[in-house]
């Protein structure tokens, strides 16, 4: 399941990389204030991205109670990680990182 995390956090940096680069449907990035206001253009949109915000908040509590449990360095970098790449990538590399801890500690 290791080596899976591992992928999957590859993936989750790809995938929405070919996005933001407008391979998926061709079109140019908006400007930034545009983006932000499209992410609040209607209750279904709204809704999705305070999901994605609460969820990433709590994941950024786990990787800090997780980390200090497990004595995994770093913890800080999971955070810019997950604002800049997403949560997709993120969570998948954090729990790669603490698989091979628990594997380890066998």
């Amino acid at each position: 399941m290791k080596n899976f995390y591992l992928v999957l956090a590859v993936a989750g940096a790809i995938l929405p990389a070919l996005a933001f680069l407008g391979l998926f449907g061709g079109e140019p990035l908006p400007s930034m204030a545009l983006w932000l206001q499209a992410l609040y253009v209607n209750v279904g949109t709204a809704a999705a991205f305070t999901d994605l915000a609460w969820s990433s908040l709590v994941f950024w509590i786990f990787v800090f109670s997780e980390s200090a449990r497990l004595q995994l360095r770093h913890a800080w970098a999971y955070i810019p990680l997950n604002a800049f790449v997403g949560l997709s990538c993120a969570l998948p590399l954090f729990l790669y990182f603490r698989a091979r801890r628990l594997q380890d500690e066998r």
